[in-house]
């Protein structure tokens, strides 16, 4: 019995292993096994011990418990799988402060959101070979975490780091710049990298809406009507994209306090669909009439949805 002990204790961390695997994860059952497992003269399998112990915390949420077991880990560092150990307990700290953000605790989730920070920094320290998905992945995390500049500085470096073996995929990363420049309101730094995209994929539609709203946002009214005039001439008419770009044109307009332009467009778009969209589209069209433009041509807006609803009846 003695000489198969270490065996069935062997047995036991290689299935809770399994357990903790993605594509089980069963952590209870794997911590259950867990219990009272040593081995005092075996490095190997004690850095394994705490990487799996690690893994089971951090899938049952107990941040503070995978925290301690990545101390431990640390210890052994030429342990193989030390980054995604830090990316586990960075991920279980996103978690954390999710929930803390959710409970009202605003002071603890911003307390959870640095942990994550930093164990996800350590996460690229600690990879002995970086990968340019590794980097995007903690770039997109931190952007979860609405840690924006943060991101920005990665992905950064994930542009400078691998741009001659990325290929075409940088492109996700410099889109994610542009999510992060918008989240930040920085709108020219925005602009700088969405005119790139539009330059590289000139038919993506989406590029050219987002740089519209930029120019808009950044007060660059003439710009902003120059590329809404170029996204309702590609979107198909009667598409939520060509009814967006017929708002945006009438509230540059407006803008610019050329409110019969903006009156033309408004009311040329309802001629040729007098439900403007539907009922949301709609209510934002009545909405930014209300609120910019004035009352004479208010008046003109009412009429013509009279006149309109007058030609519909049978």
């Amino acid at each position: 019995m003695s000489k198969a002990a270490p065996w069935i204790t062997r047995t036991r961390l290689r299935l809770a292993a399994i357990y903790v695997d993605p594509a089980v994860k069963q952590p209870d059952k794997a911590l259950a096994l867990m219990a009272n497992l040593a081995f005092p003269n075996e490095p190997d399998l004690q850095a394994e011990t705490h990487y799996v112990l690690l893994q089971g915390h951090a899938q049952l949420s107990q941040v503070a418990q995978a925290e301690a077991a990545l101390a431990a880990l640390e210890k052994f560092e030429k342990f193989p799988q030390l980054s995604q150990a830090a990316y586990a307990v960075g991920r279980a700290y996103v978690e954390e402060s999710k929930r803390k953000k959710a409970a009202g605790d605003a002071k603890a989730a911003v307390e959870a959101a640095d942990r994550s920070a930093r164990y996800l920094a350590l996460a690229v320290q600690k990879r002995a070979e970086p990968r340019f998905q590794d980097f995007l992945w903690i770039a997109a995390t931190l952007k979860e975490l609405e840690r924006y500049p943060q991101a920005i500085e990665m992905l950064r470096q994930t542009e400078q780091r691998f741009a001659a073996q990325a290929g075409d995929s940088i492109w996700d990363a410099r889109r994610m710049i542009a999510d992060c420049y918008i989240a930040l309101q920085d709108w020219k730094g925005a602009l700088d990298v969405f005119k790139q995209l539009v330059t590289k994929e000139p038919d993506v539609l989406v590029y050219r809406r987002e740089l519209a709203r930029c120019y808009e946002n950044a007060g660059q009214y003439d710009d902003a009507l120059r590329e809404w005039r170029d996204v309702s001439q590609r979107a198909k008419g009667g598409t939520p994209d060509w009814y967006l770009s017929k708002y945006h044109l009438v509230a540059n307009y407006c803008h610019k306090q050329n409110f019969p332009r903006a009156y033309e467009i408004l009311s040329l778009t309802m001629d040729l669909h007098p439900d403007l969209g539907g009922p949301e589209s709609a209510k934002k069209f009545k909405d930014l009439v209300q609120a910019k433009f004035p009352a004479e041509f208010k008046q003109k807006v009412a009429q013509l949805e009279a006149e309109l609803a007058q030609g519909a009846k049978p």
